[in-house]
């Protein structure tokens, strides 16, 4: 088989199994799915910025505990909204498509 008669083959077949939307689907939910858990870690984050109480058996002050926090929200938002985008970078086509044809139906 040719390099050009490989090439046609195998644009012909992602083109008749359109593998390659579904895999950036189901890779684009994942992505979602890790934003989704970062918005709940900054949400831990936040409600416990006030609790100054070390675990028991650490050695740690109530500032280093203040930092940590402040820095985990600081880490999660930054890794949500990369996560997000990603998402939407993967998933966003078909979910457009998913939301126009419902809209035609109405």
């Amino acid at each position: 088989m040719t390099y050009r008669g490989f090439r046609r083959w195998f644009g012909q077949a992602i083109a008749a199994h359109d593998w390659v939307e579904n895999l950036s689907l189901v890779l684009g939910i994942c992505f979602f799915l890790l934003a989704i858990a970062c918005t709940r870690a900054i949400i831990v984050s936040l409600t416990n910025v006030g609790d100054a109480d070390a675990p028991p058996g650490t050695n740690l002050s109530i500032g280093s505990l203040e930092v940590t926090r402040g820095l985990g929200v600081m880490l999660f938002a930054l890794l949500g909204f990369v996560a997000l985008g990603v998402a939407w970078f993967f998933a966003g086509a078909t979910i457009r498509r998913w939301l126009r044809r419902g809209r035609r139906r109405v």
